[in-house]
């Protein structure tokens, strides 16, 4: 395999097997929590590879062997650093080093001269991938590792008090077409943007909003079925007096993208 085995940027005829081999690699309870669980995931990615995509700063790249995708990255970049969402290998060729391969490619691909660092999240259970990366030299940012919670919306009794939203028509053709969208709700002090992931998930990156009585009454004015979905960064935040319950953790790792290139490329037995 590994004389037929090549590295390239996606492609949009990819799109569908990319999309396979990344849902694969998460437990089904998870996959509903990420991007990767709409259905219109494969269309999103066939558009930010597009010409008119080609502005964006999200990097995807493939493992091909015998003309089948057998490993899969995403990378989003700035000038400072990059940031792994992803990456995937197909069951049927792990432990034969193409995961090692295919983060060292994908970082060749997507490195500029003034990045310094390699970050990504990753699920605390995971110990394998943990393992991994922390063997590559990443360690755990403490001050941005997240609680995933979960909490039940129901409709209000009283169409007073709530927030008023911007307008969704843009939002709502963006989740037609991908399955996931954020909408902006204004209060008198601040405004909120949050994510609606398919059918069933509303999702907030900044917990301290959801004490707002105001937006919890909203949400569930818009969309009582949906739950929301919260990311903490602040263990100090009570959210069961809410009502949340905690699903998981994330970590933050990060680490120095030349120790980490040099370790892929002596290192080859470390992998996924």
């Amino acid at each position: 395999m590994s004389d037929d085995l090549r590295f390239r940027p996606a492609e949009a005829r990819d799109t569908e097997s990319f999309v396979a081999l990344v849902r694969r690699a998460f437990a089904p309870e998870r996959i509903g929590l990420t991007i990767y669980g709409a259905p219109g995931i494969a269309t999103f990615i066939a558009d930010q590879l597009e010409p008119r995509g080609q502005s964006s700063a999200r990097r995807y790249v493939v493992a091909e062997s015998r003309s089948r995708i057998v490993g899969a990255t995403e990378l989003t970049v700035n000038d400072a650093e990059i940031f792994l969402g992803y990456i995937a290998v197909d069951e049927s060729v792990r432990g034969r080093r193409i995961a090692t391969k295919l983060l060292a490619a994908s970082i060749d691909a997507a490195r500029r001269p003034t990045q310094s660092h390699l970050v990504l999240d990753v699920f605390a259970d995971n110990v394998v991938a943990r393992q991994w990366y922390e063997g590559l030299g990443m360690t755990s940012d403490a001050s941005r590792g997240s609680d995933w919670w979960q909490l039940t919306l129901t409709a209000p009794n009283s169409q007073s008090e709530l927030l008023a939203s911007e307008p969704l028509d843009a939002a709502d053709e963006r989740h037609t077409r991908y399955g996931f969208s954020e909408i902006v709700l204004v209060g008198a002090a601040k405004r909120y943007t949050l994510g609606r992931l398919g059918d069933r998930y509303f999702r907030c990156t900044n917990a301290a909003d959801v004490f707002d009585a105001a937006l919890i009454r909203t949400l569930g004015a818009i969309d009582s079925n949906r739950q929301l979905l919260i990311h903490s960064t602040d263990p100090a935040l009570d959210l069961e007096q809410l009502g949340a319950r905690r699903l998981f953790s994330s970590l933050r790792l990060r680490g120095p993208l030349d120790a980490i290139e040099r370790r892929l490329s002596v290192d080859s037995s470390r992998d996924v």
